[in-house]
């Protein structure tokens, strides 16, 4: 474990620890039942306890010391240190932006059949563009690990067909963030609701991700 990914995991349990504060700070203001879930139209269906609001604050703590175990206990943990460093940072900063975004809804005072313009759901998405553009650029240079990356039998068993699988998908998944991105932008440009590119990234792009790289990594599995 490099000197930098232990200063990074300290500093970012510190503001998880503060982010944690800090939404039970603003929990403590709102009502005892608040809604807590909406559909693709943000209309309100579900309310209820405003303390399922703590467990974005505790997904937080909880990816850092997954990180921090991974890099700890990983096959090449030195050599990938830089991807994870990265990997986590960003990470933490969607969750936190996510956790916020959340509070928020929670706050609007809304009721089963309302709906809420909340006017940053596409700060969300931007959010997610741009990881995908980062981390297709990290992905070549990851290292075997069974924490990071593209981690399949042919991949875990065969270092070249790593090699190959990672240059693909680090493509593959700088194309995704660009596609995401300029459809999010044209949503807001064209007043689009974003809820058309959540339905195209789940429908279409989530599962390219998923199924290219694993038939590109099978038919490499023997180079």
């Amino acid at each position: 474990m490099t000197k930098t990914f232990k200063r990074v995991f300290l500093i970012t349990i510190a503001v998880s620890l503060i982010n944690l504060i800090a939404s039970v700070l603003f929990l403590l203001k709102l009502p005892d039942t608040v809604p807590v879930h909406f559909n693709f139209d943000f209309v309100c269906d579900r309310v209820g306890s405003k303390w399922n609001g703590i467990f974005p604050s505790i997904i937080l703590l909880f990816v850092a010391f997954m990180f921090y175990l991974s890099e700890l206990k990983g096959k090449n943990a030195e050599k990938n240190s830089k991807p994870m460093t990265v990997t986590l940072l960003i990470t933490e900063f969607i969750i936190i932006a996510v956790n916020w975004f959340f509070l928020g809804l929670m706050s609007s005072g809304a009721d089963v059949g309302d709906r809420i313009k909340t006017g940053y759901d596409w700060i969300i998405l931007f959010m997610f563009s741009f990881l995908f553009i980062i981390l297709g650029n990290y992905m070549p240079t990851v290292r075997q690990n069974k924490t990071l990356g593209f981690k399949m039998p042919w991949t875990l068993k065969n270092e070249k067909c790593w090699n190959l699988t990672h240059r693909f998908g680090g493509r593959l998944m700088v194309i995704a963030g660009l596609v995401t991105l300029a459809m999010t932008m044209a949503a807001k440009i064209f007043d689009i609701s974003t809820n058309y590119i959540i339905i195209v990234y789940v429908a279409v792009i989530l599962p390219c991700m998923l199924i290219l790289p694993t038939i590109y990594a099978y038919s490499h599995r023997n180079d």
